[in-house]
């Protein structure tokens, strides 16, 4: 198969820098514990600062008794071979330890039989299960999403799941950071992984790290637990972007081990705030099946060009008119590079000067037309989505905006993330409508105008109690 799996690093992290900063300090005291293995070794840039961490007359050995590597490509083996020969060990025993091997398709089944515990180092193949099938290249990598990988959905995952099913006790991967925080896309291997495995240490790179891709990496060390089980796991975690951040990351079964349980915890403290139904996109077909007298100015979502979405007029019938004018929300699922237009609730008419906002296809990093049932008034639409955001900007302080799926690498002052459109709706629930008066919501909004949201956020929750307590 004609296919590279191979990862370049980028020019913010050199492999050597990765490995000895991060990786080294959790492995040395162990080295002469564990088989060493990489499924994916590339030019060999993970395990090669663990031989070389060994005196140099006893790296023949230490290779030929405790060290397994693999590749798709013979070119990488052929360069890893070479570096390790180059440490002094004989070319015989390289060769007879870096092999070729698709060890996705097929776990090699030499390593049962080593009579050492294995230690997976590796940066392994990332590719999710939506591009391999929409792309005829990548196509024929389906095939290890079948069977006992069904319903995965990233190339590293399928890895994961190959080294749970066969009994590895420690792991290192370098892999998507989405692993921690994405919701669909990772939580069956999160809820399959850590029920068997802990998280022992932790790194997130907020920068950029490789070449080929543009998404936050994290460095994750797992141990595997004695008896499966589902648990609550904390740990430290350590973000790198422009600084150093330190802090405790919570995994919570019940939130199927994602990262940022936080927001979870304040929804369900506050749902049932109001009874409103949302529902996402005026889709274009609904413009065209209800054509009428009523002119409108709308956007097309489907095709930004030079900073804009096009302009577009649609008539509309009355029905879907009053509809249209009775919810003038969108969402902004995905941070912009600005921090002032970050991800959250706005105003159709003040952001695009428009009444609509039109989709052909539902992507959801487009701006988002809202519609709310019941209906709401106008001064009930620009509350919530002020509300909304305030309570939204205290959630991503509170987590560092680890409840949120990371969107992409940027150039931007901050990490960049996607809000989920569940997640927009569970936020929505817990906006007071009914229960603040005219007075409270007044001095809620005057404290967000002077830039003390944080005041006006308790202002708000301390109806919310007192209100709680009201209520039977």
């Amino acid at each position: 198969m004609a296919f590279s799996f191979s990862r370049n690093f980028g020019e913010h992290l050199t492999p050597d820098r990765l490995v000895r900063e991060f990786i080294l300090p959790w492995v040395i005291p162990e080295l002469y514990r564990y088989a060493w293995v990489d499924l994916f070794c590339g030019e060999g840039n993970l395990v090669i600062p663990l031989i070389e961490s060994v005196p140099e007359n006893r790296r023949a050995e230490f290779v030929a008794s405790r060290v397994w590597m693999y590749d798709i490509q013979e070119k990488m083996v052929s360069r890893t071979i070479q570096k390790i020969v180059s440490l002094g060990v004989p070319e015989k025993i390289a060769s007879s330890k870096i092999k070729v091997k698709d060890t996705l398709e097929r776990y090699p089944e030499e390593l049962k039989q080593t009579g050492l515990p294995v230690f997976h180092v590796t940066n392994p193949p990332y590719l999710y299960l939506g591009y391999i099938r929409k792309n005829h290249e990548s196509k024929g990598l389906y095939r290890y999403f079948i069977t006992g990988n069904a319903g995965l959905q990233d190339l590293y995952q399928v890895s994961l799941n190959n080294d749970s099913s066969n009994g590895v006790e420690r792991m290192i991967y370098i892999i998507p950071s989405n692993f921690l925080y994405a919701s669909s896309g990772s939580n069956l291997i999160r809820k399959a992984l850590l029920k068997r495995y802990s998280v022992k240490d932790a790194v997130i790179l907020e920068k950029k790290v490789f070449s080929s891709t543009g998404f936050n990496v994290a460095i994750l060390h797992f141990q595997r637990k004695q008896d499966p089980k589902d648990e609550t796991q904390v740990f430290k975690v350590r973000k790198i972007g422009s600084g150093l951040m330190e802090r405790e990351m919570v995994l919570r079964p019940s939130s199927s081990y994602r990262a940022g349980s936080y927001f979870d915890d304040f929804v369900s403290a506050h749902t049932g705030c109001n009874n409103l139904e949302v529902k996402f996109y005026l889709h274009s077909n609904d413009v065209y099946q209800n054509v009428g007298n009523h002119e409108l100015m709308a956007i097309d979502a489907n095709h930004y060009d030079s900073g804009k979405y096009a302009d577009m007029r649609i008539q509309v019938s009355t029905a879907l008119y009053t509809r249209i004018m009775a919810n003038p929300i969108y969402v902004r699922t995905v941070d912009s590079g600005s921090i002032q237009r970050r991800a959250g609730l706005g105003l159709i008419r003040k952001d695009f000067h428009a009444d609509a906002i039109v989709a052909s296809k539902t992507y959801r990093t487009h701006p988002i037309q809202l519609f709310i049932d019941p209906p709401i008034s106008a001064d009930d639409s620009i509350f919530l989505a002020r509300m909304f955001n305030l309570y939204l900007e205290h959630i991503r302080e509170a987590t560092d905006s680890e409840f949120m799926t990371t969107y992409k690498y940027s150039q931007s002052p901050y990490t960049r993330k996607y809000l989920g459109l569940n997640q927009v709706r569970s936020l929505i629930s817990t906006i007071p409508l009914r229960t603040l008066s005219r007075q409270r919501r007044n001095e809620i909004m005057e404290l967000i105008d002077a830039g003390r949201p944080e005041e006006a956020f308790i202002l708000a929750r301390t109806n919310h109690e007192v209100q709680s307590q009201k209520d039977p």
